[in-house]
């Protein structure tokens, strides 16, 4: 459901206004996707490590986010123009369900990680393969929905399935399920975190100590002398000055960075997200500037959701039975990126498009499944948590700038190319 639902956003988002006017909605959209993503991302770290029954919350506020966004754009579509639906569009679809996608994402993973130990790469794969398969099975579905209907009107197919899974889904994975119609179990989030606040400075109780004690310099009738060093005010300034960084740094686990293993995989998951956004706008440029809209369109995110599909299915195999080939692995998946990005702007065929984008699914599924694993592997299970909440904080970094940066460097290289044709 949630792969054909992003399927869906992507067309509906291409198609708004012209190719230029979709490139920059697209942009701008996927720049709040990131930024939603983080803070949903945040949240359900919040939630899942602080609540009783975190699994079950997250996953309930996440389909309430998307019904309610979802249901909210449909609605407005109706009775506005097509100036106005553009900013809903942004407003629903750019922040309000990013902050839905980053609560189920984080919970998935930590889910899979904390039940399944040696079949841990295989169940990602399988799970994850389902954003493959839904945009792939449901494509020719969503072109009916969509040539039929207008396309609003297909949103609300996605609305009632989607929220009755992710409350079973939570439900499931709840082991007091009495205890999930108390609505005081949030309160324990503020309770834990002033718990923790008293235990931590009960620990560290040396605020004000004894800096030196002078017993030349006193009379007989004065005690004496004690010079008091307050080391906590004598400090604040500083503090205060960091606490913003600090406060950041904890909450994304961007500590992690102090780790060279978990630096080198920060970098590396950072470029190869740029990498892959980078490719889809190539693709969907390629695909409007040759005019090969409708059909092409759909038979596009037909076959990458087949490679999507194929790629996380091998990949968590490949993951199971080799646990060092991994990194070597993700390493080749993104020099194909790279190579698909040059053949994509050499081959201007309908044919080659088509076949790229079959790779292009491989590589994007098999980057999906391995960055999850790659990172249970450097920290180890009892620091999943802290593990996914690094890596999503890096693929929504690469969200929010990877289009601008193919923006930028496609204008760049298409002027070069037009200064030389005129030189020659």
């Amino acid at each position: 459901i949630l792969g054909s639902f992003n399927t869906l956003l992507s067309i509906i988002v291409i198609q708004l206004k012209g190719v230029d006017m979709s490139e920059d909605c697209y942009g701008f959209v996927c720049f709040l996707r990131g930024i939603g993503y983080m803070v949903g991302l945040n949240i359900s770290n919040q939630i899942v490590n602080n609540t009783k029954n975190g699994i079950f919350t997250a996953f309930a506020m996440n389909g309430g986010l998307v019904a309610f966004s979802v249901a909210t754009c449909a609605a407005l579509m109706r009775r506005v123009d097509i100036d106005i639906q553009i900013y809903v569009i942004i407003c629903s679809l750019g922040i309000i369900c990013p902050l839905g996608f980053g609560l189920i994402n984080f919970c998935s993973t930590i889910i899979i990680v904390k039940n399944f130990k040696e079949s841990r790469s295989v169940v990602i794969g399988y799970v994850t393969c389902g954003a493959g398969i839904g945009g792939c099975i449901l494509s020719p579905y969503m072109n009916y929905t969509l040539a039929s209907l207008k396309w609003y009107n297909s949103f609300m197919v996605f609305i009632l399935p989607y929220t009755v899974t992710l409350l079973t889904a939570g439900f499931l994975q709840t082991e007091n399920k009495k205890d999930l119609f108390f609505l005081n179990r949030v309160k324990s989030i503020f309770h834990s975190k002033i718990k923790r606040k008293i235990k931590k400075e009960s620990k560290t109780d040396s605020h004000i100590e004894i800096e030196s004690l002078n017993t030349n310099k006193f009379s007989s009738d004065e005690g004496p002398h004690l010079q008091w060093k307050n080391k906590h005010f004598s400090e604040s300034w500083l503090k205060s000055i960091t606490k913003p960084f600090k406060y950041t740094a904890n909450l994304f686990s961007l500590t992690l960075i102090k780790n060279s293993k978990m630096f080198v995989f920060g970098v590396f998951n950072l470029g190869g997200t740029f990498g892959m956004i980078m490719l889809l706008f190539n693709i969907n440029k390629q695909i409007d500037s040759l005019g090969l809209k409708g059909s092409v369109t759909w038979t596009f995110f037909l076959i990458f959701g087949l490679g999507n599909t194929c790629g996380r299915i091998i990949c968590g195999i490949i993951a199971k039975k080799y646990p060092t080939m991994p990194v070597a692995f993700n390493s080749i998946c993104l020099l194909n990126v790279g190579i698909m990005t040059m053949g994509i702007n050499l081959f201007r065929t309908k044919e080659s498009i088509l076949f790229l984008s079959a790779l292009f699914g491989l590589c994007y599924g098999a980057f999906c499944t391995l960055i999850p694993i790659i990172s249970v592997i450097i920290l180890g299970v009892d620091r999943a948590e802290d593990g996914a909440c690094f890596v999503f904080f890096n693929r929504a970094i690469g969200y929010i700038t990877g289009l601008y940066i193919a923006g930028f460097l496609n204008n760049y290289l298409k002027i070069t190319v037009q200064g030389l044709v005129k030189k020659s």
